[in-house]
C-alpha cells in the first residue's frame, strides 16, 4: 500500500511548513527530503481553496497581516503539489467520512486521495489522526 515515491499532503501539513512554529523543522526536513528524491506530492482540488480560506480567515482575525499572509499564498501556488480530482472521489469521501464517523467530509477527500494513490497521507492535525490512525496504518501525523 505504501508507496513513497508519492504523498498525500493536507493543508495543514503545508501551512505549517509556511508559519514557523514547533512542527516546522519536521516538516521542513520531511519536504526537502521527499523533493530531493523526486517525491510527487499530491492532494485533492480542496486543498486550493482550504489554504485560501484559512489565510484570508487568520487576516481577518487579526491572527497575522495581509503582509504576512500574501506572500504565503503566492508560495503555496508555486509548491510541488500535484491536484487530483477523481470523477468519484466526492462519493469515496463521503464512504470514508461514514466509515469513521466523521461530522464533515472535506478531511475525507485528503484520505480518499491517499487511498486511491496508495501512498501515505501526511497530516498536523491530531484530531483527525487520532480518529483514523488505528484503522489506517498509512496515515502520518508530523511531530516534533
Amino acid at each position: 500500500m505504501q508507496s513513497l515515491s508519492i504523498v498525500c499532503l493536507d493543508a495543514s501539513f503545508i501551512l505549517d511548513l509556511l508559519f514557523a512554529g514547533p512542527l516546522t523543522p519536521t516538516i521542513e526536513g520531511l519536504w526537502k527530503t521527499w523533493l530531493e528524491q523526486g517525491t510527487d506530492c499530491v492532494a485533492p482540488t480542496l486543498f486550493q481553496a482550504e489554504t485560501t480560506s484559512v489565510l484570508r480567515n487568520r487576516v481577518y482575525r487579526n491572527i497575522i497581516t495581509i503582509e504576512e499572509a500574501m506572500p504565503v499564498f503566492r508560495t503555496i501556488r508555486r509548491l510541488a503539489i500535484r491536484f487530483v480530482n477523481y470523477p468519484d472521489l466526492q462519493e469515496q469521501a463521503w464512504d470514508i467520512a461514514l466509515r469513521f464517523n466523521q461530522p464533515r467530509a472535506y478531511d475525507a477527500q485528503y484520505l480518499a486521495v491517499a487511498e486511491r494513490e496508495g501512498c501515505e497521507f501526511w497530516t498536523t492535525d491530531k484530531r483527525l489522526y487520532n480518529s483514523v490512525h488505528d484503522a489506517v496504518p498509512w496515515v502520518r501525523l508530523a511531530s516534533p
